[in-house]
């Protein structure tokens, strides 16, 4: 019942995704590690730093989008900039709560040194007509409460491009990404060189990118590296190479706007009620499909993200002691969770 409730989901997503446009500006065979993992510095609030480039997965190809005039490749083209702690104290206006910048302005400077890890990483997926660097402002924030923040551009639901045939693909491309900077962090001549703790790895995204992180939860997907999974105005899709197990095995936070006219919050509602598992539902009252990255409403989301992450990556085991209260107090929205 639980496979035939998440397609009905999955075919309302997919039926909505291309309908709604991103504003929020939206190999090696995996292995597991065994190793403990090293304590986070307790620097918080970082400075940031960022970096962008263009990686090219040689190992698969990117199929034909004919009514957007793309031929098929043998390859795969993806854009990502990586936005990371640095040391360094921020001005007082550009602190926000618990340790979380409120925006960038001036930008953060590109290519400085990283402060000493490593930190855990997040691999966040814009949604559709998006770009990764449209997401350099919550990633910011991100990064300076101790997170890597890789921001992936996809090949064909990129801005300009637009077209959502290719999600499927995507979760891999994000695994592609985990595999990159694991080795460029592993190695000793690169500017992430033992910046990131591989056995502290968490996958997000927004929308269509929120359904390219369901995969990770879908036996077509599934990456063991991936220890946390974070849901933002989206659902699951169906993928035809796979299936969704009865309970799902990777920790996920939900994120929804109650006004969303994109992707309907019942969606949602609904994997929270429907799918066994530990999960956490956070609804802002007010939220639309994107607002949710802004001002209060964007800082109680940055508080709950990384309060969730920090849990279940280990850094902090009590980081989501008396949070469901703290979002309840807020009058912003509400937070639920299970098995946390």
């Amino acid at each position: 019942m639980l496979f035939i409730a998440l397609s009905a989901i999955a075919l309302v997503l997919l039926a909505t995704a291309t309908a709604c446009s991103d504003d929020s500006d939206d190999a090696a065979e995996p292995t597991t590690t065994t190793s403990e993992p090293a304590p986070i510095p307790d620097r918080r609030p970082f400075g940031f730093g960022f970096r962008s480039e263009t990686l090219v997965d040689s190992s698969r190809p990117t199929p034909a989008a004919p009514d957007k005039g793309i031929e098929a490749a043998d390859d795969r083209t993806i854009g990502l900039t990586v936005v990371y702690p640095v040391d360094g104290e921020l001005s007082p206006e550009r602190q926000g709560t618990a340790g979380i910048v409120d925006h960038i302005d001036p930008p953060a400077d590109s290519d400085t040194e990283p402060a000493e890890g490593p930190f855990p990483l997040l691999v966040f997926a814009h949604g559709w007509n998006g770009s990764g660097a449209s997401l350099v402002g919550p990633a910011a924030r991100w990064a300076s409460a101790g997170y890597v923040v890789a921001l992936p551009t996809f090949p064909l639901s990129q801005d300009g491009i637009g077209t959502d045939i290719d999600m499927i693909n995507q979760p891999g491309d994000i695994s592609f990404v985990i595999d990159t900077l694991l080795e460029r962090s592993e190695g000793d001549d690169d500017l992430l060189a033992g910046a990131i703790d591989a056995d502290r790895i968490a996958v997000g995204g927004h929308s269509l990118g929120s359904a390219t992180v369901f995969g990770f939860e879908n036996s077509c997907c599934e990456d063991p590296r991936v220890k946390a999974i974070v849901a933002i105005s989206g659902g699951p899709a169906p993928y035809s190479t796979g299936d969704y197990d009865a309970e799902f095995a990777t920790p996920m936070l939900l994120i929804h706007g109650s006004k969303d006219p994109g992707v309907n919050p019942a969606i949602s509602e609904a994997v929270f009620a429907q799918t066994p598992g530990k999960m956490a539902l956070l609804l802002f009252d007010e939220g639309t499909h994107t607002s949710q990255f802004e001002g209060e409403d964007g800082l109680l989301l940055d508080r709950v993200l990384v309060a969730f992450l920090d849990r279940e990556l280990g850094i902090d085991p009590t980081a989501w002691d008396g949070l469901e209260e703290e979002v309840a107090a807020s009058g912003r929205g509400s937070l639920q969770s299970k098995d946390l």
